[in-house]
């Protein structure tokens, strides 16, 4: 039997992921690493530094321990942090929105990227920039903030951070063919769109969970380097 382990920085994603993880693949054992600090310095310091890569690092170690197949880091701020892991190994490692910024490269039409989180819009842009795409230089392409929403979900309203999230993917749809939501933790808020809506917005939970299972399936690799691997 695969064993996974999810690594989060915000606290709700914990129950959501297992939720989703156990559906996807029941077979698999499915482990999680909650570390709330790690995302706070980071929006104290404005910034990822070195520092945050080397305690990514240590929490993989835990997955090597529990003899993991694989890891999914579920913050979209750490997503630099898993580019900068070298080297192959056993234990592949998924950022979550490695599939979503594959998905935004081809599709061919006007994509909305939305974050809450203001760490979370350097990581994205350094993303899509190694995929070739320069977000806001390219008018099919540009990243907001949903103002408030972040405040909305470290305060424990999550009701108000789903609504805030919901409203703007409404908003941007009207001037945008489609919408994806940078950030796993604002996934809930589709949940409060129109089926047609939803089907007009990519969310990284989904894509990531997919590329994940089918890793575990039939060893198949992601394409753009979007799996690390660790000894």
């Amino acid at each position: 039997m695969s064993r996974v382990l999810a690594i989060h920085t915000v606290r709700s994603l914990v129950e959501y992921f297992d939720r989703k993880l156990r559906i996807a693949s029941p077979s698999t054992d499915f482990f999680h690493i909650l570390d709330e600090a790690l995302l706070e310095r980071i929006r104290l310091r404005g910034r990822v530094a070195a520092e945050d890569t080397g305690r990514l690092e240590s929490h993989l170690a835990v997955g090597l321990e529990i003899g993991a197949t694989a890891v999914l880091v579920t913050c979209s701020t750490l997503s630099r942090c898993v580019a900068q892991i070298q080297g192959p190994g056993r234990l592949r490692i998924l950022a979550i929105d490695d599939a979503l910024a594959d998905a935004i490269v081809s599709f061919q039409g006007s994509i909305a990227v939305l974050a809450t989180n203001p760490t979370t819009v350097e990581p994205t842009r350094q993303t899509l920039a190694a995929r070739g795409l320069e977000p806001d230089r390219e008018s099919k392409v540009a990243i907001h903030v949903v103002a408030g929403a972040f405040a909305a979900l470290q305060r424990g309203d999550a009701i108000a951070h789903d609504e805030m999230v919901a409203a703007a993917v409404n908003d941007h749809l009207g001037r945008y063919d489609k919408v994806a939501l940078a950030q796993a933790s604002m996934a809930r808020a589709t949940e409060l769109l129109t089926e047609q809506q939803r089907g007009r917005v990519f969310s990284s939970p989904e894509l990531a969970i997919e590329r994940l299972v089918g890793i575990l399936e039939g060893g198949r690799l992601a394409p753009h380097g979007a799996t690390k691997g660790v000894e």
